[in-house]
């Protein structure tokens, strides 16, 4: 069976805005990795779908949850 490694960090950003996006703010609105992550991300639409897809492959796929993290929307991030 094979495994399919899923990542989204999900951020809506502006340079206007002058608060600069933590990561104190991907963990107020939901980070993380593995199983949980990935069974708390897959009710989204963006994740769900795709998730939802890999049941119509052809071939048998598991979903690996490698890193999954949302933000609000907010300044740049501190880390260019």
């Amino acid at each position: 069976m094979k495994r399919v490694a899923v990542i989204q960090i999900c951020q809506e950003s502006n340079s206007f805005n002058p608060v600069l996006t933590t990561k104190a703010d991907f963990d107020a609105c939901g980070m993380g990795t593995g199983d949980e992550a990935l069974a708390r991300f897959s009710s989204g639409e963006e994740v769900g779908g795709f998730v939802a897809g890999l049941k119509n492959w052809t071939e048998q796929a598991v979903p690996v949850g490698l890193l999954l993290a949302e933000a609000r929307s907010g300044g740049r991030s501190q880390y260019r």
